[in-house]
C-alpha cells in the first residue's frame, strides 16, 4: 500500500488483482496435474508375431557315456595283405654280414645287434651290418614285404 492508502498499480492493474489471478492460475494448474495420474488398466491385447530366433546359448556340461550299440553288419573281405618276412643273420662267422630280400620283395627296415644300431642300406633289397664280425653287430635283422606286381 502506498502512504495515501491506495494499492500500488503494476501495468495498469492493482497489485491485489494480480495476486488473485496468480492464485487462480496456480489452482487450475494443480487441478490439471492431479488429474494426470494413470487410469484403470485395460485388458491385455492379442499376442504379437513371433520374433526372430536368438543366438545359441553356451554348451552344457557333457553327460555320461551311453551304452554301446549293437554290432554292425560284417563287411566285405578286403584284399589279401602283403606277405611280410623277417630275416635274421648271425654275422659272427664271416666278416661281411649282408641281409637281403627276394626279387619280388622290398626291404622295409633293417638293424644290427641287440641295441638296434642302424644298418647300411646297399639297395632296395639289401642291407649290411659292416665288415667286422662282432657281437655288437649280431644279429642282422631285416624286414621284407612282398611288392605288388608292376
Amino acid at each position: 500500500m502506498q502512504r495515501d492508502g491506495r494499492l500500488p498499480e503494476f501495468q495498469g492493474k492493482k497489485l491485489s488483482d494480480m495476486r488473485v489471478e496468480h492464485l487462480i492460475l496456480v489452482l487450475a494448474l494443480a487441478t490439471g496435474v492431479a488429474s494426470c495420474g494413470q487410469g484403470a488398466k485395460g485388458d491385455p491385447g492379442p499376442a504379437g508375431p513371433t520374433g526372430p530366433k536368438g543366438d545359441s546359448g553356451p554348451p552344457g556340461i557333457v553327460g555320461p557315456e551311453g551304452p554301446a550299440g549293437p554290432p554292425g553288419p560284417q563287411g566285405q573281405q578286403g584284399p589279401p595283405s602283403p606277405s611280410v618276412r623277417v630275416i635274421r643273420a648271425s654275422c659272427l662267422t664271416s666278416g661281411d654280414c649282408p641281409v637281403g630280400c627276394r626279387e619280388n620283395e622290398v626291404l622295409v627296415t633293417a638293424y644290427c645287434g641287440p641295441t638296434r644300431r642302424p644298418a647300411t642300406y646297399i639297395g632296395e633289397r639289401q642291407a649290411s651290418c659292416g665288415v667286422e664280425a662282432a657281437t655288437a653287430n649280431a644279429p642282422a635283422v631285416a624286414v621284407c614285404v612282398l611288392a605288388p606286381p608292376p
